[in-house]
């Protein structure tokens, strides 16, 4: 009976609040700026690449916005949100704020460029912006865990990093997906064999940063056991490891060096295969990282102590900000 009780209270000690909602945003946020990411390499390798640019525009914008959606469904209260931009030296909140509002507003001049010929002209250097607001987008999604103090498993560098990565990667899938979409006919058998290297190539360092994080993070008491559980999770060895990240790789280096002389139908059918199970893996790996997240524990005579949860009425006038 004693057993079952201490064990029941450390299960609770893993945080609740920051899992299906901000999973959803932080993978959408990336997503979004991933595809973006895309889109304006394409746009400056030229008009050879206009397919690959639209449909990168296509997307990005609105899957960054309706991933702000979910967070101000998560924050509780929308419409005091505003205040959440008002701690820039001291809230990663705010600081994401910031970006994702000018990366929206430079993506949003650039998608009206592209779909309204001749109604604003988006120079290079307003791409190259974009896309660095598009990094930012991306490591910030991972600088929001990171921060959190009190979170030993997310209060890494390898985390924003990390991020970053998948939502290249991600960026990359959601491209092709949006490429098929909006005319496959469009769609160069070529172009596909670049971008199937470099996303092999992006699913590979995916891998060996993983490693890097949760090797990194067994080697740290407070958060060897958030380790240990994202490792023990079916749906992130299976579901994002080898689904979401080895086959999409595979599938990806085969397009790249054994395809040569196969259509453009064939790659496209082979990509998209690739893409969606990439994409089905992006979110499992937010989702399982969200998940694992343990307070820090103190020890003292052998015995180990965990901080009480907040109450519901110490939360946030904007609603729930990361755990500090």
């Amino acid at each position: 009976m004693a057993v079952g009780i201490v064990k029941s209270r450390v299960e609770r000690q893993v945080q609740e609040e920051w899992k299906g909602l901000v999973a959803i945003y932080l993978f959408l946020g990336g997503l979004g700026a991933g595809a973006y990411f895309v889109a304006g390499t394409a746009a400056l390798l030229g008009e050879g690449w206009a397919h690959v640019t639209t449909a990168g525009l296509y997307l990005s914008f609105p899957v960054v916005c309706i991933g702000m959606l979910f967070l101000l469904a998560h924050l509780g209260k929308p419409m005091r949100a505003f205040l959440s931009a008002s701690k820039l030296g001291s809230s990663w909140i705010s600081r994401g704020v910031v970006i994702l509002t000018i990366f929206i507003v430079l993506s949003f001049i650039h998608f009206i460029g592209v779909i309204s010929p001749g109604s604003i002209e988006f120079p290079a250097a307003g791409v190259i912006l974009a896309m660095l607001f598009a990094l930012f987008t991306m490591l910030y999604t991972g600088a929001l865990l990171s921060g959190s103090k009190g979170y030993p498993f997310w209060n890494t560098a390898a985390l924003p990093v990390l991020f970053m990565i998948s939502g290249l990667l991600t960026g990359l899938f959601l491209t092709i997906i949006g490429m098929a979409a909006i005319d496959s006919s469009l769609i160069g058998a070529e172009q596909l064999r670049v971008m199937a290297g470099v996303g092999g190539t992006l699913a590979v360092i995916e891998l060996l940063v993983i490693f890097f994080f949760l090797h990194s993070a067994t080697r740290v008491r407070n958060s060897r056991e958030s380790a240990k559980r994202m490792m023990g999770k079916g749906s992130f060895i299976f579901g994002d490891l080898i689904l979401g990240l080895i086959v999409p790789a595979i599938i990806l280096f085969v397009m790249y060096f054994g395809m040569a002389e196969a259509d453009a139908a064939t790659m496209t059918n082979a990509a998209l295969v690739a893409s969606v199970l990439g994409l089905i893996g992006g979110f499992l790996l937010r989702y399982a990282i969200l998940s694992t997240g343990m307070a820090t524990s103190l020890d003292m005579a052998g015995f180990q102590f965990r901080p009480i949860a907040k109450l519901d009425f110490e939360r946030a006038p904007i609603g729930k900000l990361p755990p500090e």
